[in-house]
């Protein structure tokens, strides 16, 4: 079982706390606004497949390092599925972008992976639990 499956809120709301904490230490005179997404429609697009199933990497050294990139970078998720990582130089950037978007699982592409220069912002492309004996290539 993941680590954060039965604490995955709570781990949120602590690193929210701290976010906000950070801002305030970096700018103890602003005004800080705090938004949530949480009032949005709910999502039925995947309800007739048993909902929409989200993966992100737990360990994301050892998943960038599987997909084949070598090169040095700062990872920084985005949401839950979707990370930015970033790159000293072009080079290493183009690298794990071609990896990420190579890679497939039963076939699919597995990563959407888009780069703009030392950066590459990158997320899983499927949402529904692959079928038993589906290898990531």
């Amino acid at each position: 079982m993941s680590k954060y499956a039965t604490n995955a809120i709570l781990t949120g709301y602590r690193a929210m706390n701290e976010i906000v904490r950070e801002c305030m230490r970096m700018a103890p005179n602003a005004t800080i606004v705090v938004m949530t997404a949480l009032s949005q429609q709910p999502l039925l697009r995947y309800e007739d497949v048993g909902g929409r199933c989200t993966f992100k990497p737990i360990d994301p050294q050892d998943f960038i390092q599987f997909a084949g990139s070598r090169g040095s970078y700062k990872y920084s998720p985005v949401m839950a599925d979707e990370f930015r990582l970033y790159f000293s130089n072009e080079i290493d950037a183009e690298e794990a972008h071609r990896t990420l978007a190579a890679l497939t699982v039963g076939g699919r592409p597995l990563m959407h992976a888009h780069r703009n220069g030392p950066e590459v912002f990158a997320g899983c492309s499927i949402s529904v639990i692959p079928e038993p004996g589906e290898l990531v290539c």
